[in-house]
């Protein structure tokens, strides 16, 4: 079995990839400055994973360490926005001196995961993609086995670029930067991990260049609707923003200082210009079938964020006079009619969540209405999301009974509870 030497072990990518060598019970050298890496790992594990407190410019302190794999898996990086001499810094001269490094301990094989970037034609202003540019040159040059992977935009939970989106898809008209025609190609992080755990068991260093997406591409304005539609339940309106009136905002912002205050820059727009997809390649093929789409995709980033809205450990909070909410973060839009009484619930009042959003957990609010709200107009509205959400008119019906209780008839049974309570009524299916 061979043994791994891992750089970004802490970020989104290889964080996960990093539990799957854990899992397969690989042996793993891992650069670990902040240490944080480290504190996670289990007393077991210290035998087969060795964490090194170093980043990549001192490579004397990591030297001995290497010189004891025999694959290097290269995903340190730095992304988003950044200054022109950050970026080569890190992205590009970081590279070639882990790559003098090999060379000098012995190392013949490297994983370098780069970005789909690249390729994009106009690369002026968008420090990132010639930094990876430089780097997949000192790659291909620099005598090694190796396999340069350029990722699509990488979707699933902790994706910074999925949270610009969903803020993005988020505001009551979407704005949409350039035509929206663009093409991308979302690709789910654990299927990612998964290529590149088959290029190291399957020894698939051939000295070429992979492009790795999702099964599906579409536009960005697609991608976009579909965040809002997963997150909201409903499209929007979308305005198109030339891109070269925002390439002159920013410029002029960089230009007078206030540049380091926005999220991007001009140069990160080319995302928004050009097509992000991927070229066939027999590595994608052998597992096109088994990815996730973009709906599946979506549904996992965003779970986790469900559970943490739904957990009854969440703070009670008050919504209408003499009643109580219990775990609950967010509120339905049918509660904004409802002359909210305090101003920080309304603040964050965002939109109806996810009834019935996916197959592994469904959920239903159960309201109290006497006060604010007519209680059958409650009732007609919950129906209205669940057939919204593909139930038949038996699972969606409401009714009030005499017996003063709430009841509610749904996919995975029937519940009740008191009229003079509010709660949140959760099963898992299996």
């Amino acid at each position: 079995m061979s043994k791994i030497f891992l750089t970004g072990a802490s970020g989104f990518v290889g964080s996960r990839l990093l539990d799957a060598f854990r899992t397969r019970k690989d042996s793993v050298v891992v650069l670990d400055r902040s240490g944080s890496i480290r504190e996670k790992l289990q007393a077991s594990e210290s035998d087969r994973i060795e964490t090194l407190p170093v980043d990549l410019f001192r490579p004397e302190l990591y030297e001995k360490a290497l010189a004891t794999t025999d694959i290097v898996l290269h995903l340190a990086a730095l992304t988003g926005r950044a200054s022109e001499q950050e970026h080569f810094r890190i992205n590009a001269e970081g590279t070639e001196l882990l790559l003098d490094c090999c060379r000098r301990v012995g190392v013949q094989k490297i994983l370098f995961v780069s970005s789909i970037a690249v390729k994009f034609p106009d690369q002026t202003g968008y420090y990132y993609a010639q930094a990876k540019c430089r780097a997949e040159d000192s790659v291909r040059n620099s005598g090694l086995r190796f396999a340069i992977v350029r990722p699509t935009i990488i979707l699933g939970r902790g994706s910074a670029i999925l949270k610009g989106f969903e803020k993005l898809a988020s505001l009551p008209v979407m704005p949409i930067f350039g035509n929206g025609r663009a093409r991308v190609q979302p690709i789910y992080v654990d299927d990612l991990v998964d290529f590149f755990l088959s290029i190291v068991y399957q020894d698939l260093f051939r000295s070429e260049t992979l492009e790795l997406g999702g099964p599906v591409a579409l536009t960005i304005e697609e991608l976009l609707q579909e965040i809002r539609r997963i997150r909201r339940g409903s499209r929007s309106l979308p305005v198109h923003i030339p891109i070269s009136v925002l390439k002159t905002a920013l410029n002029i912002a960089d230009g007078i200082g206030l540049g380091r205050f926005l999220p991007l820059n001009s140069g990160q727009l080319a995302s928004f210009s050009f097509d992000g997809t991927a070229e066939s390649n027999p590595i994608y093929e052998s597992r096109r079938s088994n990815l996730r789409d973009v709906p599946q995709m979506l549904k996992l980033s965003f779970a986790h964020d469900d559970e943490r809205i739904f957990s009854p450990t969440h703070r009670r909070v008050g919504i209408f006079p003499g009643t109580r909410m219990s775990g609950f973060h967010r509120i339905p839009s049918w509660v904004r009619d409802a002359r909210l009484c305090n101003p920080e619930i309304r603040r964050r009042a965002s939109g109806l969540c996810h009834f019935l959003n996916g197959n592994t957990v469904r959920f239903l609010f159960v309201a109290n209405c006497t006060h604010a709200l007519d209680f059958r107009k409650v009732g007609g509205r919950i129906r209205a999301i669940f057939r919204s959400a593909g139930a038949s008119a038996k699972e969606a019906g409401v009714a009030a009974g005499d017996s003063g209780k709430f009841t509610a008839i749904f996919p995975f049974g029937r519940f009740s509870c008191p009229r003079q309570q509010v709660g949140v009524v959760r099963s898992a299916r299996g």
